[in-house]
């Protein structure tokens, strides 16, 4: 019996031991395993990481090409409505042109330097609202509803004096000649 105890228990030493092994060979090949699928995993998303970056920068770059684009063609149409007056084709005299800019580009006030200069042709002076376009362009609304209230006949001429108290008195009005067949909307 004796024997048969002394089996038993080399039995579990042996059991033992050799679980042990089995259980720290078993973490060890988790923990490899775990290890090469961390470095994969890390792998992957730093590629990922990369590709996004890239592509960000192409973004960037293609963007930045973009604005420096509308920037070159926002420049150049800024340049061409306030160099039109000496663009050939232009009809009118340069010097009768004022550029506002916004909300219309000019008030043209043709026949102005005639009247100055040789104090002749006033029953000719012409006031004419004048937007400069390029390429495509169209109205703004803004420009439009100007547009509509010129056809529309609601223009006017004022004048207002400022008072010695720096008030301004009400304005002297007076309404646009209506052409003879002009309709007009209420």
């Amino acid at each position: 019996m004796l024997l048969v105890i002394v089996g038993l228990v080399i039995g579990f030493v042996i059991g033992y031991i050799f679980f042990q092994e089995r259980a720290r060979s078993q973490a060890e090949q988790t923990k490899g395993w775990a290890e090469s699928s961390k470095t994969e995993l890390v792998k992957e998303y730093e590629g990922k990481l990369r590709d996004q970056s890239e592509q960000h920068q192409k973004e960037v770059e293609r963007v930045r090409k973009e604005s420096v684009e509308q920037s070159r063609y926002t420049l150049k149409g800024k340049i061409t409505e306030q160099m039109a007056p000496l663009l050939k084709g232009f009809e009118y005299q340069p010097a009768d042109a004022r550029f506002l800019g916004s909300p219309v580009d000019y008030v043209v006030f043709k026949g102005y330097n005639l009247i100055r200069d040789r104090g002749e042709g006033w029953e000719d002076l012409e006031i004419v609202i004048l937007d400069v376009k390029q390429g495509s362009s169209h109205l703004s609304p803004t420009q439009q509803a100007i547009k509509q209230a010129i056809e529309n006949g609601r223009v006017c001429f004022e004048i207002v004096h400022v008072r010695e108290d720096g008030t301004v008195a009400a304005p002297q009005k007076w309404q646009v000649r209506r052409l003879p067949g002009q309709k007009v909307q209420p």
